[in-house]
């Protein structure tokens, strides 16, 4: 090997391992922390050139370009994940740079010894690629997260002996085109698909994905989507060593849709040399060349061209990879049914009437308000038919904007304050409450009697009849009765009361009787038996409002002893006789009971005899003593006679005591008789 060969081989060399390093630096298509569902699909074009003079073909998959017998080229081992390395123009060996936008201005090439052909050793040839099955229409295509690394100062080891590919080096992951040769590109299937906002989430997603944060799309992208895009990479019609030629690529939409966010790649054909793109192009990150053609409309197409100088002699061609998106957009409307409830009514009821509740079930939402159920919790204070404390309504569905009116009717039976409740609900989880304040009103009555509670026979007694309404309403046609018992006498009454004799009842008629208001009346009656005397008294008014009692009575009698004293002659001549008459009258209205009566004979007289319903006996003092009368009754009497001798002169009085159990202390009289002597 001579030294221009060495020369090469060790440029080659550098050239393999700097392409190393640029590809390992080079930046993932999708930027980190970015994710994407769209569907990406890619087309590859691929020309095949013959050598000058003959006609160009186009295919979407080249031929091997060995022919049988000669030897194969050699490959890398690499793993799913690993892309193969691009040929790269020549750089600065020296140290491996950053990627920079694509220069377009063609560089110089070193001349070379015109005894040497210019054509690099098949060890440095790009390895080959196993066939990738073909792309299905929309396949779901995105790059996987490829790590920075490192990047080692590249060294140029010494060549002794035919060169071959280090089998440490390998590519990112990220998708490239090939080596600047016709060839098909393998392991598709196997990228990874990188889940964006807009998908589904798994069931055990993280917190991230329990709120969304998309929207819709523009209306074009509304319905089925399906973009079709042809591609073709045509060739130019010949091809010379050192003369410039444009490589032109049409990219044209025959689908129904749009093709979104069109991207054309191609790589430099292998020994050639770029000198213009038109429109401009950017270096990829795999140092391809980049036309970034946005949205290609249905029926449209766009055409990208490069021009380049061939070098050498041979076969020679690149494969175009045409890769968009198919966007879909759906939306639609979300409704949000609400439920609104209104009361409307009489506050105040009487008791005993009805009320109507209008009920105002509505919607201001703007969704069906599925299921609706009414339910009302009857109060103590009011009564429906059904005699049911709760009552629903299955009102169905309610649309938006709609209102349903409903009426309730229920009788008022107590009275009272309180909160009529009601409630709807519906699908999905909807409720509302309305509470109504109500008031049941109704009269009370409330009647009293004072007077007196023991009185004698024969004595009258007043009492007093008090009627009050200490209700919230009005008590009307109110009517106050008292029934006497046959030991009261009805005497008179006042405010036009009447007397039933037959029923013994004595009534009064009022027309109204306001709330909070009150009123009195007067009777009088008199004992006429002794005993207990009950007074029966009701108050009644309209509306069943009553209210009754009783006054109870206890009539007793008295005893009253009239005591009559006399003497049958007066004055009385000395030896001559005279009768004290005694009579003992009983006129109150009880019985006197064990009546005792006693006479103290005077000192001029002398106690002859004695009359008397009961036995006597002469006691101390010169008195004559009576045995008791058990019983004198009311008006009954008892007679007394004592029979005297006069036998001193002078004013002779007689004392009598009459007593009984009824009296504390005896009644006395005195009887004065004059007792003479005749003169002689």
């Amino acid at each position: 090997m001579n030294k221009s060969t060495i020369t090469l081989s060790l440029i080659a060399l550098s050239l393999l391992i700097c392409s190393s390093v640029l590809a390992q630096n080079a930046i993932p298509l999708t930027p980190p922390g970015v994710q994407t569902r769209r569907t990406t699909s890619h087309v590859y074009a691929s020309p095949q050139t013959a050598a000058p003079g003959k006609a160009p073909s186009s295919a979407v998959r080249r031929p091997s370009p060995y022919a049988a017998g000669q030897p194969s080229r050699p490959t890398i081992q690499r793993t799913n994940a690993e892309m193969e390395l691009p040929a790269p123009t020549v750089p600065d060996v020296s140290a491996p740079k950053e990627p920079a936008e694509l220069n377009l201005t063609p560089p110089s090439l070193p001349e070379a010894p015109a005894a040497e052909a210019l054509t690099p050793p098949p060890a440095l040839e790009a390895p080959s690629v196993p066939a990738m099955p073909e792309l299905e229409p929309n396949m779901e295509l995105s790059s996987p997260a490829v790590p920075e690394p490192s990047v080692p100062a590249p060294s140029v080891p010494e060549v002794s002996s035919p060169l071959t590919p280090p089998s440490a080096l390998t590519t990112p992951s990220a998708p490239s085109l090939n080596g600047g040769e016709p060839r098909e590109f393998n392991n598709v299937n196997s990228l990874p698909v990188i889940e964006g906002p807009g998908s589904s989430a798994p069931q055990n997603a993280p917190a991230a994905f329990s709120t969304g944060i998309g929207e819709p799309g523009a209306k074009v992208l509304n319905g089925s989507q399906a973009p079709q895009i042809v591609v073709e990479k045509i060739p130019p019609k010949e091809l010379l060593v050192g003369q410039s030629a444009v490589w032109k690529t049409i990219v044209k939409n025959i689908g129904q849709t749009i093709a979104v966010n069109v991207e054309i790649k191609d790589l430099l054909p292998k020994g050639s040399q770029l000198i213009e793109t038109n429109p401009p192009a950017v270096k990829g990150f795999s140092g391809e060349l980049v036309w970034k053609v946005g949205d290609i409309p249905p029926g449209k197409q766009v055409t990208v061209s490069m021009e380049i100088m061939p070098l050498e002699e041979g076969r020679m061609g690149s494969v175009a990879q045409v890769s968009f998106q198919t966007a879909a957009s759906g939306e639609g409307v979300v409704a949000k049914p609400q439920l609104a409830l209104q009361t409307q009514g009489v506050k105040q009821i009487g008791i005993g009437n009805t009320t109507e509740l209008t009920i105002l079930l509505s919607n201001p939402g703007t969704g069906t308000a599925k299921n609706v159920v009414l339910t009302e919790n009857v109060p103590p204070q009011l009564q429906h038919e059904a005699k049911d404390s709760v009552l629903t309504y299955n009102v169905g569905d309610l649309k938006p904007n709609e209102t349903r009116t409903i009426h309730l009717t229920m009788t008022a039976i107590r009275a009272g304050k309180f909160v009529n409740s009601l409630t709807a609900t519906a699908d999905p989880g909807l409720n509302a409450e309305s509470r109504f304040d109500m008031e049941v009103i109704a009269p009370q009555l409330k009647m009293t009697v004072q007077g007196p509670t023991r009185r004698f026979l024969e004595r009258e007694g007043s009492y007093k009849l008090a009627i009050s309404n200490p209700g919230t309403a009005s008590a009307t046609h109110v009517a106050m009765r008292v029934q006497l018992p046959n030991g009261l006498e009805f005497v008179r009454a006042n405010n036009s009361g009447v007397y039933d004799r037959q029923t013994r009842t004595v009534r009064w008629l009022l027309e109204e009787l306001p709330a909070n208001d009150s009123g009195d009346v007067e009777l009088v009656v008199v004992p006429t038996q002794i005993g207990q005397q009950t007074l029966v008294y009701q108050a009644t008014a309209d509306k069943g409002i009553a209210d009754n009692g009783q006054k109870e009575c206890l009539v007793e009698g008295m005893a009253a002893l009239l005591t009559q004293l006399s003497d049958t002659s007066d004055p009385v001549l000395i030896g001559e006789k005279t009768t004290y008459s005694i009579n003992v009258v009983n006129q109150g209205t009880k019985a006197a009971q064990n009546v005792r009566v006693s006479a103290q004979i005077p000192a001029g007289m002398e106690f002859l005899n004695a009359e008397a319903p009961t036995s006597y006996r002469m006691g101390p003092n010169n008195t004559v003593v009576f045995d008791p009368a058990p019983q004198l009754p009311p008006k009954a009497e008892i007679r007394f006679k004592i029979l005297v001798k006069a036998v001193n002169p002078g004013d002779q009085r007689l004392k009598l005591s009459v007593v009984s159990d009824e009296l504390s202390s005896p009644v006395t009289k005195e009887e004065s008789t004059q007792v003479y002597q005749d003169q002689m």
